[in-house]
């Protein structure tokens, strides 16, 4: 059977993702994420997961 996959952004192999952002002093950090995936096409968008272990 044949199957037609129309065009789409793939983040595949996952490469390494850096997370940025500026607290409210600007200030900022970065943190390496081992995954990322993409949620969104139109606007191309990135989810990410951070678990705060506090």
């Amino acid at each position: 059977m044949k199957v037609n996959i129309k065009k789409h952004t793939m983040m595949y192999p996952a490469p390494a993702v850096v997370a940025s952002a500026y607290d409210s002093e600007g200030n900022a950090d970065a943190c390496t994420l081992a995954f990322a995936t993409m949620c969104s096409h139109h606007p191309p968008a990135v989810m990410i997961a951070i678990n705060s272990t506090l």
